[in-house]
């Protein structure tokens, strides 16, 4: 009677083998689509990342030259100071418009609201 239970033995052990290769392929696919993802989140978080930067050295830029202007009575040209005041304006507001690009329609208000504050600097 023994020698009867080995193909049944050999049948068992093989499909077995044949579950953990299907598992495997299986977990291959939802590793690879996780591995996807991540790629994909990180890709997007240096993308925001960039355009915030530039964002936050277009403030912190605005910030001095406004110091600057305010602080030397003597400047040599009014009109010199404003033009690099309202080039440094226009870099933060494109630095904007790109974040709203990527940020995209999950909070116009803010944005718009964001944006009104910088647009609202007299000419």
């Amino acid at each position: 009677m023994r020698r009867h239970g080995w193909p049944l033995t050999v049948l068992a052990f093989g499909a077995l083998i044949c579950l953990v290769i299907i598992a495997g392929t299986v977990l291959y696919r939802y590793v690879r689509a996780v591995q996807v993802q991540i790629e994909h989140t990180q890709e997007d978080y240096v993308a925001r990342s960039r355009v915030l930067d530039r964002f936050r050295i277009g403030i912190l830029s605005l910030a001095v030259e406004l110091r600057d202007y305010l602080l030397n009575p003597a400047s040599p040209s009014d009109a010199e100071e404003r033009g690099r005041l309202f080039e440094l304006r226009d870099s933060i507001l494109s630095a904007l418009d790109e974040a709203g690009r990527l940020i995209g329609p999950e909070d116009p208000v803010k944005m718009g609201h964001l944006r009104s504050s910088f647009e609202g600097a007299p000419s």
